[in-house]
């Protein structure tokens, strides 16, 4: 028999002492064979004594603590797989009750389901438009012949977008109204729509002098390209679809356009939400700007500004959720659960870009899925 050390377990039978060497060992064999045994020494039933093992109270922490990022990680994976079966159970249900019931279940479990749980109809756009007349009032302009001259008179009272007088919802709509009063501009946007399959996103709105354009392409699992034009001065929008979409070496987008139909500038407002020549898709004003108490402009090392809005899910979207949906052929309204932009100006109130990032539920080939987006859109003017 082995002598037994200080540290030693012991376990003891009716007939025999069993010495353990390790608490592991302990643990191991309590664990597996429980507090009784079978010896066939001599045919009997022998009994374990157990001795017990105390766990220190920052032994038990360390465990719990181990067992919840145990748990968690255990709970988020099957959250991945949930969230991949539902999209994959919502299309087999869908497709099984149409082929069964001649699509009338099929269309109750879409509407029940699927459907977008924003009525954005039931809100008025006319409530959450911004006031340019007070920005201008802060520079103390009253009338409209002294809007286009506000670069000169804030100057000449030294206001800067720095200054403590103008706020930046007033230099947002000072860069606004530079913008929709040039002579020519270009934006161009790239960016990304992170979800099941990813889309690639390009965006190019223009104006020559004499025409305004807007051309939107999204490629990837879905190919949309559309293209909307409009002389200065007309009432007719005249939209175009594409096909045989290619990149570009410069990251642009090129489609071959082909004439669909003409609308007016309403019936275009109703479809997409805004007209041709909108600059900005987004509703940005005191109703629908949520951190506008912190937000505040900055000046960048190469003399430019920025600041950043964070905007209401659905105020700020009230327009632009008709053109996320025909854009993206999506089934139902996307729903916003957040938005940021990051506008970046110069010291004369020109837009130099604007970056935007939004997260939206989006429901295409009967399966709803959680949407990021991403753009980042550069300005040029007066070309």
């Amino acid at each position: 028999m082995t002598n037994k050390k200080q540290n030693d377990y012991i376990i003891k039978l009716t007939d025999v002492t069993l010495i353990l060497t390790s608490k592991e060992s302990l643990s191991f064999y309590v664990d597996n064979f429980g507090c009784f045994f079978y010896t066939y020494k001599n045919k009997k039933l022998s009994k374990i004594m157990k001795k017990k093992k105390l766990l220190s109270q920052k032994e038990k922490e360390k465990l719990e603590k181990e067992k919840q990022r145990l748990k968690n990680e255990l709970e988020e994976r099957e959250y991945q797989k949930g969230t991949f079966k539902k999209n994959i159970r919502a299309l087999a249900i869908l497709l099984i009750l149409a082929i069964f019931t001649g699509s009338g279940l099929g269309v109750w479990y879409f509407n029940a389901v699927l459907k977008s749980t924003v009525i954005y109809s039931n809100y008025l756009v006319s409530d959450y438009l911004p006031d340019v007349n007070t920005t201008f009032a802060k520079l103390g302009i009253n009338n409209e012949n002294d809007k286009s001259n506000f670069l000169e008179i804030a100057k000449s009272q030294n206001i800067d977008p720095l200054s403590t007088r103008l706020n930046v919802l007033d230099n947002y709509l000072l860069a606004l109204y530079n913008a929709e009063n040039s002579k020519s501009y270009a934006a161009i946007g790239n960016g990304m729509v992170s979800t099941i399959a990813s889309q690639t996103i390009y965006s190019a709105k223009t104006f020559d002098g004499k025409k305004y354009s807007f051309e939107s392409i999204s490629v990837g699992l879905v190919k949309v390209a559309t293209k909307e034009e409009m002389n200065k001065g007309e009432n007719i929008v005249y939209l175009s679809t594409g096909s045989s979409i290619i990149t570009n070496d410069d990251g642009s987008m090129s489609a071959t356009w082909e004439a669909e139909k003409t609308l007016t500038s309403e019936e275009y407002k109703e479809l997409t939400g805004s007209y041709v020549n909108t600059i900005n898709p987004y509703i940005i004003s005191e109703s629908t700007i949520i951190n506008k108490e912190s937000s505040t402009t900055i000046k960048n090392n190469d003399g430019t500004y920025s600041f950043i809005f964070q905007l209401h899910p659905i105020y700020s979207v009230l327009n632009y959720y008709k053109q996320v949906k025909r854009s993206g052929g999506l089934e139902t309204d996307p729903v916003f659960t957040s938005i940021e932009q990051t506008i970046t100006i110069d010291e004369n109130w020109n837009f130099i870009s604007i970056d935007t990032v939004e997260k939206y539920t989006a429901v295409k080939f009967s399966m709803g899925a959680k949407c990021t987006g991403t753009l980042n859109t550069k300005f040029l003017f007066d070309f």
